[in-house]
């Protein structure tokens, strides 16, 4: 039995299922996929429709990775707490009995499901769905009621689950899986800032969470850097990223990935503080190296990586580490703080989304020191304080620069 699926044992209560929901706006996860039903979800016009909404997020966990499908569930927008959100007077658990091995093609195995409740006694239905041996698999096929356009754009269509979403998997996937017996390999790669733990430097990892039982000889890899100022400003206007791999000789063979169930470092590169360089040298000892003025001026680092490899879409990670100013920085080093230097800002998620990269805040940072002043941009980032504008005006340029 996989940890998930001890983990579904567990819950039966919609105060359960909370830990496996993320501040987002919708409150789902790469885990977690959350389906509400109203009154007339099951009558004669839509019950086609809410069973392809369904079969949908069913198909793209078996084709990606076990997850849990709340089925009469919702996020209340107000506290970001989970709810059950069923309108329906149908026994789920009967109906979903009845036509589960319909819902894909071939029909998924492995599904387990059983009713939670609220402090009010409402019921929904908690989906546990392993990722399947037998994918891929593509969504059954029924008719659907939608007026003149006959079958529901999900009919007959493979799915996979990337981040918090189910979409379509693209022909070339399909046809790997087939040639794969199933089974594609599920890689990630980013650019991490490390925890400071010299004042003189810093350092930046190459970071793979492995797939649990493929070894990973070849793939493409590409990572840069970008150094950030005061304002929130790149500090080289004309090169805003830099290639990892200009001041590197560790990446220009890359290792190979190795199966395993805990990510882990590949290789380290250090930008570091050298009063003899000139302006953005770069050296090929694995260091980047910065004079004491420009060394002093970084506030912020941002990361960008592009990673694929046989059987794997190319997949994009940006990453933006706001660090404060150095003298704050190198105190909060001295304090002894060596544990989770850098924490996720709720007020930052609709950004994160919108520009596709994950933020992350120095804990020099409390949350009301986050200035949310959209449209406004005239104020400058000091020692306590961050704008939000500034932020968003930051990863507009960044985007903007490839």
């Amino acid at each position: 039995m996989n940890s998930l699926e001890e983990k579904f044992d567990q819950i039966n209560t919609i105060d359960d299922l909370q830990p496996y929901s993320i501040s987002t706006d919708d409150g789902e996860s790469s885990i977690l996929e959350l389906k509400s039903l109203q009154n007339d979800s099951f009558n004669s016009d839509n019950i086609g429709k809410t069973k392809a909404i369904l079969a949908k997020e069913v198909c793209a966990f078996l084709n990606t990775n076990d997850g849990l499908i709340l089925w009469g569930g919702d996020i209340d927008k107000t506290n970001q707490k989970l709810k059950i959100e069923n309108h329906s007077d149908k026994n789920l658990a009967n109906l979903l009995d009845s036509f589960k091995l319909t819902l894909t093609d071939p029909a998924p195995t492995g599904i387990c499901f059983k009713d939670i409740t609220d402090k009010d006694g409402n019921i929904a239905l908690l989906i546990f769905v392993p990722k399947s041996i037998f994918a891929p698999h593509r969504v059954g096929s029924w008719d659907v009621v939608e007026g003149k356009k006959g079958k529901d754009k999900t009919i007959g269509r493979y799915f996979q689950r990337i981040g918090t979403s189910s979409q379509v998997m693209p022909e070339n996937l399909v046809r790997s899986m087939y040639l794969s017996n199933g089974r594609l390999p599920t890689v990630d790669v980013w650019t991490s800032l490390d925890t400071i733990t010299e004042p003189n430097k810093l350092t930046i990892s190459a970071i793979v969470k492995p797939d649990k039982f493929d070894f990973i000889e070849s793939y493409h890899l590409v990572q840069e850097i970008s150094l950030i100022g005061s304002w929130l400003n790149p500090l080289d206007q004309d090169r805003i990223w830099k290639d990892v791999d200009d001041f590197s000789i560790s990446s220009l063979k890359l290792p190979p990935i190795y199966p395993s169930e805990n990510t882990y470092t590949l290789w380290n590169n250090s930008i570091c503080l050298d009063p003899d360089s000139s302006y953005n040298q770069l050296v090929p000892d694995d260091e980047l190296h910065l004079t004491s003025e420009e060394f002093s001026q970084v506030f912020a680092i941002a990361t960008r990586t592009a990673f694929s490899a046989r059987g794997i879409q190319i997949k994009y990670k940006t990453r933006l580490y706001i660090i404060g100013p150095q003298h704050s920085w190198i105190y909060l080093m001295n304090t002894g703080v060596k544990q989770d230097e850098f924490r996720k800002i709720k007020k930052l998620n609709d950004l994160e989304k919108r520009y596709n990269v994950e933020i992350f805040v120095s804990l020099l940072y409390q949350d009301a020191e986050i200035i949310d002043d959209r449209p406004a941009t005239t104020v400058e980032p000091d020692n306590t304080r961050i704008k939000v504008s500034h932020i968003e005006n930051l990863l507009k340029t960044l985007a903007n620069r490839r």
